[in-house]
């Protein structure tokens, strides 16, 4: 997908656990090399526990802290950039809605305006944050979905002004233009 360089990047990784953990690094790397203003945002209202450092990308001195918190400054402080992070839950759709608001700028003449792009991440366990996804996914307008499933498959969907087609499927991925 083609997207416009004078526009920012927003990405939301919703879940800080064994899938978002691993993206965090990589996404944080990828992004750095960039040529765009972006924010990277991780949610997550988990902490740290002992079990977790068997799978998941946190070590024994980031035990007790919050996951998202430990993760987004970790990787932003790697790299140069500024962490931003939301160490709750997030249940609502109201919630998650406010969350993917995508930013407005206005510029120098105040007659163009440009409105950012969002990456939703979602790297939940759970079937019920899962769902808080696709529900807010249905009614937001150019926001960019990636469900990383647990179960194998990967989900990657656009919405908004170029509506729902899907343009490529495989067994492991589908992708919705």
């Amino acid at each position: 997908m083609k997207f416009a360089l004078n526009k920012d990047v927003s990405i939301i990784v919703f879940g800080a656990g064994g899938t978002g953990g691993h993206i965090a690094p990589n996404l944080y790397r990828l992004l750095y090399a960039s040529d765009r203003c972006v924010k990277i945002v991780i949610a997550d209202g988990d902490i740290a526990e002992e079990k977790n450092l068997v799978r998941q990308n946190f070590i024994a001195a980031d035990l007790g802290r919050n996951k998202a918190q430990v993760l987004a400054e970790r990787y932003a402080a790697a790299f140069g950039m500024e962490a931003h992070y939301v160490p709750e839950f997030i249940e609502s759709e109201a919630k998650l809605a406010e969350l993917i608001k995508p930013a407005v700028k206005t510029s120098y003449d105040y007659r163009h305006h440009t409105e950012g792009l969002v990456i939703l991440i979602g790297a939940v366990d759970n079937n019920k944050s899962r769902q808080l996804c696709h529900k807010v996914f249905k009614n937001a307008c150019n926001l960019i979905y990636i469900d990383s499933g647990n179960g194998g498959q990967v989900v990657c969907a656009v919405s908004g002004a170029i509506i729902r087609r899907i343009i490529s499927r495989s067994e492991n991925c589908i992708l919705i233009y």
